[in-house]
């Protein structure tokens, strides 16, 4: 009886190639402004020269298969003929998404342009003053937070005992600070690299492509090191019900500081661009994808050797 269900399961094969899964040659679209390719996956190092590819290319990898070792990546041969990896997620094999689609769905905020960030449609307009000072009154809250840490700590050591040891400085909120700043201050050295490692290029232990890699690999590091120590610290201070309590909130006041301390960086860094006519990225060489400043705004390079305005 089970054989004459056999034809019906030929026939769906038949009308259905999505299930036979992709096959070699088959295009492979690209979903974001920065994607990159690695001749190794496990080799940070082994990226392409020509990345970062771009949607803005308007042309597609070429599929050739799947690997055991890398079940997150496709192989895939690129416009220029080079054999590599990509991150699967980064394309799709959607034969029917043309670019022009793609860009469409973005601008109506359907789709991100850029992995791992939120997409949202927002109809709230607010002005450059008013999200300058929504952001300077953010800043004004951190540092008083930083000032007042101390009242904090003293009614976690009441709560703990009167004998526990006060802390004179909230010193691992500088200590995140510090790193935060160091990387987004690499926009202003690298924009290429800063864009690469913010996306996907931090590894515990690996080989990177560029020495200002590495620099954001130490900063990266050392935050890690830093919540380390506060957790260690908080243990050997209060009791343990109380000492898990403090440490959840020391890692989350690390993680916004440091996350404030990107973002101070990147805006110094892109204040001194425009003042310096578009730092270390403005040569016409650059390759597609390229964010540079002009004129006071921000620009990305396209496949025709021209530059479009961002927003």
């Amino acid at each position: 009886m089970r054989f004459k269900y056999y034809p019906l399961i030929a026939l769906l094969l038949t009308v259905s190639p999505g299930i036979r899964g992709q096959q070699a040659g088959d295009s492979l679209t690209l979903l974001y402004r920065h994607v990159y390719v690695y001749g190794n996956p496990d080799d940070l190092s082994t990226r392409l020269k020509d990345s970062p590819f771009s949607y803005y290319h308007n042309k597609k990898f070429a599929f050739i298969s799947t690997d055991e070792k890398y079940p997150r990546y496709y192989k895939i041969l690129t416009p220029q003929g080079d054999t590599g990896y990509v991150r699967s997620k980064m394309v799709s094999a959607d034969q029917s998404m043309s670019y022009t689609r793609l860009r469409e769905e973005i601008d109506e905020g359907l789709r991100s342009k850029d992995p791992g960030t939120k997409v949202h449609k927002s109809n709230l307009d607010l002005p450059k003053w008013a999200s300058w000072a929504i952001f300077i009154g953010i800043l004004g809250l951190l540092a008083l937070f930083w000032i007042k840490f101390k009242v904090i700590d003293d009614w976690f050591c009441r709560i703990n005992s009167s004998n526990t040891r006060r802390l004179r400085k909230a010193w691992f909120i500088k200590y995140s600070l510090i790193p935060g700043l160091v990387i987004g201050a690499m926009e202003l050295f690298s924009s290429k690299e800063w864009e690469w490692f913010r996306q996907e290029g931090f590894q515990i232990w690996g080989r990177y492509p560029s020495k200002w890699d590495w620099v954001m690999w130490a900063a990266t590091i050392s935050v890690i090191i830093v919540a380390l120590i506060a957790v260690i610290q908080a243990f050997r201070r209060f009791r343990p019900k109380i000492a898990l309590f403090y440490s959840l909130f020391s890692l989350a006041v690390i993680a916004v500081y440091y996350s404030a301390g990107i973002m101070i960086g990147f805006l110094v860094a892109v204040l001194l661009l425009l003042g310096g006519g578009g730092g270390s990225s403005s040569s016409d060489n650059a390759p597609v994808g390229t964010v540079r400043y002009m004129d006071g705004n921000k620009m990305v390079k396209n496949s025709s050797g021209g530059w479009n305005k961002t927003y």
